[in-house]
This record gives C-alpha cells, sequence and structure tokens, in this order.
C-alpha cells in the first residue's frame, strides 16, 4: 500500500476540525498558526520522507473550503509558504499535490473584484500535481440530469482537462464517489463508474481514486453522526465486503495491465480560449461535450495566458461589455490570417470591430424573444438564446440560420477563416437539463463538426454516434490505438467507422458488433498499403 499524505487537514466531509488553540484566528493568514503549521510539516516530513510508502505530499484536504481568504495574493502567499516548507523538508524527493477542488480561472481579463481568490494558475505555478473531487452535487451543471448519462459521464475528465490545460500541470482524481445508495445505486452507479473511468484514461488523467474505503452507518461520530451523504461512500459495506461496483476498478485494473502498449498522448484538435465577463466553467463543459460528440479534443487557455499555436480557435460565449481586449482580438485575427479557422459565439457581448472585415453589417441587439429553431446542412434544433443579433451578410457565407434569420457566418481571412455564431451554444448546452444527453434531437454537435471538418476528414476512427466517444492515439507512422467509450444507458450498434485508408489490426477488448451499455472497446489500427 502506498499513500499520499495530506498534511495539514482542518476540513473533512462538510467540518471543520482545528486545534482549540487556533480557536478565534486565521487558518491561512495568522502569524501563529502559520508556525505552528511549519512546526508540524517539519515533523511530519522529516520523519517520513524516506519511507518507501509515501508517493506524494498535499498541503491538505480541500484548504479553499477550510477558510475564506480575503484576496488572491495572501492565498497565494499561503501556498507558497507551505509548498516550499514541504519542499525544503523533502529536499524534492517527492511530488506536492494541490489537494484542493472547485477552483476557477484567474485572471481572464476581469476587473480585480471578479477576479477569483483561489485558481487553477496559481495552484499550477505551485503545485506538481493539480486536482479535481468531481462530485456531481457539488460541481455547477453536473447534477441536472440521471448521473449515468452523457454529461456525468464525462464530468471527471472534463474539470480534469479544464483544470490540467489551463494550469499546464497534470491533474488527478484525486476524490470520486456518489455519495448514498439513495443518490445512485444498482447498475445505473456500476455503468456511471465505468464510462468515468474509462473517459478519464484517454484523456490522461494522472489518476483515480474513489473516495473513500469504508462505509460508515455504524460509526458513532463525527462527521457520520451528522452528514447523511458521508456514510455509505465505501468500497467495503458495514460488514467488510467488497461492493458490486468496486468490480469496475478491478476490471479496467485486469485489462490496462494486460495491454502491450502505454496509451500513447493525444495532441488537442482545438484550443478553446475562455475570455472575460463569462461562466468560464459553463462554457469550458459546453465546448468539452460538444466537442466529444463531434469527435473533437479541446484544451483550454484563458484570456491573458499564453495563446497556444493551434488550426482551429474556440472562443465560446463572448459576453458583457468586457467581451475580449483589443490585443487578443488582434491576435486571432493574425492567427487567422495565417491559415487558422477562429470561430467565435456570442452571449450577449459583441465584437468590436466588428464590420471592417467580417463581410456583414450588424444592425441591432435586442433580448430574445423565446426559443428559436437552429437549422443548417443536414442538422436542426431548438435552443433559448438570451439576446438576438439582426445581421445582414454581404460577403460571407451563411451556414445556419435560427427561425428564418442567419446566425452563423463564415468570411475568408488571409489564409484562413473567420465564423461568428449569435448563439452561446456551448453554455445552453452545458445549462440545459438533459439537451445534451439527446443529440439525435439536440445537434448542436453538428455545428462542431462544421468547424473542424478538415480535421475530422482525417481521422483514422470516428463514432457511428455522437454518444459513443472514440478516441485515436497514435502508435508510430502507420499504427494507432482507437478507444471507444458508450456513455449511454443503452446499447450502441457498431461504434466504429474506419478511415477507408485504415483497417482493423488487432482487438484487445470489446465487439466491433457492439458495445453495451458504458462498454469500452480497444483495438489497433494499421495503415494500409498503397
Amino acid at each position: 500500500m502506498q499513500v499520499s499524505i495530506s498534511l495539514i487537514t482542518g476540513w473533512v466531509s462538510g467540518q471543520l476540525f482545528v486545534p482549540p488553540a487556533f480557536s478565534g484566528r486565521d487558518l491561512l493568514t495568522d502569524p501563529l498558526v502559520i508556525r505552528w503549521e511549519l512546526a508540524l510539516i517539519q515533523a511530519i516530513v522529516g520523519r517520513f520522507k524516506q519511507h518507501p510508502a509515501v508517493v506524494s505530499w498535499g498541503p491538505g484536504n480541500e484548504i479553499d473550503c477550510m477558510q475564506k481568504v480575503s484576496d488572491r495574493h495572501s492565498a497565494v502567499l499561503w501556498l507558497k509558504i507551505i509548498a516550499n516548507a514541504i519542499r525544503l523538508a523533502d529536499e524534492n524527493r517527492h511530488p506536492i499535490v494541490s489537494g484542493m477542488h472547485s477552483l476557477l480561472p484567474g485572471p481572464i481579463d476581469l476587473l480585480e473584484s471578479k477576479i477569483p481568490v483561489w485558481t487553477i494558475q496559481d495552484n499550477g505555478e505551485v503545485f506538481d500535481q493539480l486536482t479535481v473531487h468531481p462530485y456531481p452535487l457539488f460541481t455547477p451543471l453536473c447534477d441536472l440530469s440521471r448521473p449515468d448519462e452523457f454529461r456525468n459521464c464525462f464530468h471527471a475528465a472534463a474539470e480534469s482537462t479544464f483544470y490540467a490545460t489551463i494550469g499546464n500541470r497534470p491533474c488527478l482524481v484525486e476524490e470520486f464517489g456518489t455519495f448514498s445508495r439513495m443518490f445512485l445505486g444498482g447498475e445505473s452507479k456500476v455503468g456511471y463508474i465505468r464510462a468515468a473511468l474509462w473517459n478519464c484514461w484517454t484523456h490522461q488523467c494522472a489518476g483515480f481514486f474513489w473516495w473513500c474505503a469504508n462505509s460508515h452507518t455504524n460509526v458513532h461520530k463525527s462527521p457520520y453522526t451528522w452528514s447523511s451523504c458521508e456514510r455509505e461512500l465505501g468500497l467495503v459495506d458495514e460488514a467488510g465486503e467488497i461492493q458490486e461496483f468496486a468490480q469496475v476498478f478491478g476490471e479496467f485494473n485486469r485489462l490496462t495491465a494486460q495491454l502491450p502498449f502505454a496509451l500513447p498522448e493525444i495532441h488537442p484538435d482545438a484550443v478553446c480560449l475562455l475570455t472575460g465577463d463569462q461562466d468560464c466553467w459553463a462554457n469550458a463543459f459546453g465546448a468539452f461535450l460538444l466537442a466529444e460528440q463531434a469527435g473533437l479534443r479541446l484544451s483550454f487557455v484563458c484570456a491573458g495566458d499564453p495563446l497556444p499555436e493551434a488550426s482551429l480557435y474556440l472562443v465560446p460565449g463572448v459576453s458583457g461589455a468586457i467581451g475580449l481586449e483589443q490585443e487578443l482580438y488582434e491576435e486571432l485575427l493574425r492567427r487567422a490570417e495565417q491559415g487558422a479557422r477562429v470561430v467565435f459565439s456570442c452571449k450577449d457581448g459583441f465584437l468590436s470591430p466588428a464590420d471592417r472585415f467580417w463581410g456583414f453589417s450588424p444592425d441591432f441587439i435586442e433580448h430574445a424573444a423565446g426559443p428559436v429553431t437552429v437549422t443548417g446542412d443536414g442538422f436542426s434544433f431548438v435552443m433559448t438564446p438570451s439576446r438576438h443579433y439582426r445581421i445582414h451578410p454581404s460577403s460571407s457565407q451563411v451556414w445556419a440560420t435560427a427561425d428564418g434569420e442567419p446566425v452563423l457566418f463564415e468570411q475568408k481571412y488571409g489564409a484562413g477563416s473567420l465564423l461568428l455564431l449569435t448563439l452561446p451554444v456551448e453554455e445552453y448546452a452545458a445549462k440545459s437539463h438533459s439537451d445534451i444527453n439527446h443529440p439525435e434531437k439536440f445537434q448542436a454537435y453538428r455545428l462542431y463538426e462544421k468547424y473542424a471538418v478538415a480535421i475530422l476528414a482525417e481521422r483514422r476512427a470516428r463514432s457511428t454516434s455522437p454518444k459513443c466517444s472514440v478516441s485515436c492515439h497514435r502508435l508510430e507512422e502507420r499504427s494507432a490505438i482507437v478507444v471507444a467509450v458508450n456513455n449511454d444507458p443503452d446499447s450502441c450498434v457498431r461504434p466504429l467507422r474506419l478511415h477507408s485508408a485504415w483497417r482493423m489490426a488487432e482487438l484487445y477488448h470489446g465487439s466491433l458488433d457492439g458495445l453495451p451499455h458504458h462498454g469500452v472497446l480497444i483495438c489497433r489500427l494499421e495503415k494500409q498499403e498503397g
């Protein structure tokens, strides 16, 4: 058994456990408290740093919940003091994991008063690994529909990718769980865990831990006496028996141990740029889900951070008066001029200037009257926008309309192109109750297929169903690993469609004829001669 030790755990399961000597003191800024925190670190790390069971250290459990901090600078100062003390005592023998959840990006061209106190970027700067605790109840937009449908099967993978690519650090699913049997039980629980675990594997998450080992319905002390959601968490039940859903972890470990390869990393197909004055998580989560249904892989970046090179940029949900800083807007135009495709969608913001090179004439913006039907080549869906944009095209190409009015425009720009969608489709996809789980009706992912038509045309294998995600991992020039995961309570028939230049070489797991609910298929493809 190996352990990752959380050193300053004053917060567990919604309850503070703080020494009486610190009563009434600020746990993260008071000099007396910090002095004893450092003494605790020196004692524990100094004593156990050479123990073979120790694999990593952490500052504590969910420190961002332990104490409210007035500003970002105080939070960063505490993080650096603690991390530097661990490294000094350990001589950099072991990595340090963040141990925090519910972080937000920052800064992202926001007013100082709107910048989050605990940010993904600051944690990435200080720690070796970031962590997520993807519980549906405690993560916005992840408890809107049944847990084993498409949206929640990607919660852990989406949040890990969000943290890892913004923070520029590997991300660990440090806590994953389903609370009481009443919240989720039976076959639905098994399916939800299986799909989430395999999706995290294909997205190169650094690890996946269940919370926690034992159930505690017979333990009569805090926090189990007062918190209903903390009593039935264990892989082991009250009688000491392994619970049925634990089989998923055994299956996963046995199968991956038998594979004759380490899963190669995938480079993202597109960069999703998050901007100021918007709901960052909603836009990121919605973009991630739509991209998965279309067969794309995203990375995320925030306005103000370095913009990676890419052939496709998505700038979802431009909002408010801040919108896009001029320097960033001009940089995106330069990327388009050099050959990239840059796609903007708008919620209630605007692009400035907008009529100089877009090939259309803006008329006005007003509050939307209600739901609209969006139609384009081969797709149709209904959504409710927040604003109605009246725009008259001139030289730009119109690719979609809403109740007959143009809403998706493309204009050639240098060697690339600019696209504008006047609908906040990403935020709507994340916030609607269950539309994203029914892509046969809510066909918004077809927009993403349109954005990435050239990328998808070269894909070695694609899914036949938007509910079945397919990832292609390059082994070598003429060989690739393909993983398909069915993210649905129903089975999927013949999940793969191969590129004409590629053929099946080896089947490691699953069947080409179909996948059961939340099933997985793993195979190797080879490029055909000629």
